[in-house]
């Protein structure tokens, strides 16, 4: 196995795997959507990652990615965290706890995570 020294596992693997970096901007007044980034780059919404953080009652946080044209099933997600009160995470705490605005969360490649997450 190869030794990841200073490099992360995520670096290792993007060697692997064909991907390319696109710069892009969106209309301010827009709502930042999957379905806008993804019309913007020449995709199909189903072909995009969301990254969506939500937060328990108790200050919790979940960072979960689900396919562009998919929603989290809230059922599923209060049992997998043990909270009966989920919501998604104000703009503010999104960006206090990912070190990114609402819209621009990279599905991988982090620098900062300070919470274990499922």
């Amino acid at each position: 196995m190869e030794s990841a020294g200073r490099e992360g596992a995520c670096t290792l693997l993007l060697r692997k795997v064909a991907y390319f970096v696109a710069a892009f901007s969106l209309d301010c007044a827009a709502t930042i959507a999957a379905a806008n980034v993804a019309k913007v780059l020449g995709f199909r919404e189903r072909q995009m990652v969301k990254t969506l953080l939500f937060e328990t009652d108790k200050g919790d946080h979940a960072l979960v990615m689900v396919g562009a044209d998919q929603n989290a099933i809230s059922g599923l997600l209060k049992k997998a965290l043990g909270s009966p009160d989920i919501s998604l995470a104000k703009p503010e705490v999104v960006q206090r706890v990912t070190g990114y605005v609402i819209g621009s969360i990279p599905p991988f490649h982090w620098h900062m995570i300070t919470e274990q997450v499922m």
